[in-house]
């Protein structure tokens, strides 16, 4: 039965009408995870612009809108396909083995009584997909898209429903090296093959005439990403150990790095201010670890910060490092020999054997030395 409807479906397609203008439209939404949460926004409102990070995930969702008009009853069959080869985005296929669970069905399609009849999403992981909407896989296509998402719609009895309403989701994620600024337009497809039931298509009947091809090239909506890096703020209170001067014009270096990994994705070399706050911003959005390193203080790392907006932290510095090689080791004390008892004025005068701050290399500095000794920084 199900076969003799779709050639039924093929047989009457070239005989358009124009009297009902559907129309496909796209909604945006930022997103967390790959998953069949539907959009937030209703269809009668759906979102075309959206301003996305770098490395961002957004959900991307189809939408038909369907105002009949004349003698027009019903509708059978609608499609969609969104095709996603852009250079600055990538499909998220969370089983690249079956590209039947790489989209997802929105609500709407139960509740009006359709059927979900074919489901595709690929990306340069998975097999391309085929451009034919009653038959997604069929080998003998030509047009087929490497990147992108498929729905068809089957509703075998006909659906009266009219408005608009979604049909289904796919995500796809900015990279991670997309310039600022950059502007990703999106769009359903548009393909030219008259012996397939063509992207953007709506199937409806008058009750006369049967069934009608409505808008092979269906009017279809675009909608934008604006990638833009989300600058998040790092304020860092630092409490430097065994020092009496003042915090202000300290200098530090600060490195973000992947969780777990000594590499630096980013380095920063910024000062103290009076109350010993340091300062940074960075486009970096996410899980990281955060380092700091002072003059003569060992490195100290905090593990997995999660940077969004504004970033709060509390460190420690342990003080005695003075050759900055991470150790209190003979190489410091060595370097506090050759400095002791000099004040600025001196020529032997060493700012960084001056552990304390009190503008004087004495027994006070060898006293923080020596409790130290030893002591080495977070890698």
């Amino acid at each position: 039965m199900k076969q003799a409807l779709l050639l039924l479906l093929l047989l009457y397609a070239p005989l358009a009408s124009a009297t009902a203008q559907p129309r496909a439209f796209l909604d945006l939404s930022p997103a967390s995870v790959a998953d069949a949460i539907p959009t937030p926004h209703p269809a009668s409102q759906p979102v075309s612009s959206l301003q996305v990070a770098p490395g961002g995930l957004v959900r991307v969702t189809v939408g038909f809108r369907f105002e009949p008009s004349g003698d027009i009853a019903r509708w059978y069959l609608l499609s969609a396909l969104l095709s996603l080869n852009h250079p600055d985005i990538e499909v998220v296929t969370p089983n690249p083995s079956n590209i039947a669970e790489n989209a997802f069905w929105h609500p709407h399609v139960a509740e009006r009584g359709s059927r979900a009849q074919a489901i595709a999403a690929v990306s340069p992981q998975t097999a391309p997909m085929r451009a034919n909407m009653l038959h997604p896989n069929d080998a003998n296509s030509p047009i087929f898209s490497s990147s992108g998402a498929l729905w068809v719609v089957l509703a075998p009895a006909g659906n009266a429903a009219t408005g608009a309403w979604y049909i289904g989701h796919v995500y796809l994620r900015v990279k991670e090296n997309t310039p600022d600024n950059t502007v990703v337009t999106l769009a359903l497809a548009h393909l030219n093959d008259p012996t397939r039931t063509l992207p953007n298509s709506l199937l409806a009947t008058d009750g006369a005439r049967r069934y009608h091809l409505f808008g092979e090239h269906l009017p279809a909506d675009t909608a934008a990403l604006h990638v833009k890096a989300s600058r998040v703020q790092v304020v860092a209170q630092i409490t430097l150990e065994d020092y009496l001067g003042s915090p202000q014009g300290r200098q530090m270096e600060v490195q973000i790095r992947q969780p777990g990994s000594t590499e630096p994705l980013e380095t920063h070399h910024s000062t103290l201010d009076e109350n010993g706050i340091l300062r940074i911003t960075t486009a970096l959005n996410g899980v990281y670890d955060f380092s700091v390193k002072g003059e003569h203080w060992l490195r100290r790392t905090a593990a997995n910060v999660n940077l969004s907006g504004t970033v709060n932290l509390s460190l420690s510095l342990q003080n005695g490092d003075i050759d900055g090689d991470n150790e209190v080791s003979l190489f410091d004390f060595g370097l506090l020999v050759a400095a002791f008892g000099a004040v600025p004025e001196h020529t032997n005068w060493n700012p960084l054997a001056d552990l304390d701050g009190d503008e004087e290399v004495s027994l006070f500095d060898f006293g923080i030395l020596v409790r130290n000794f030893g002591a080495i920084g977070d890698e």
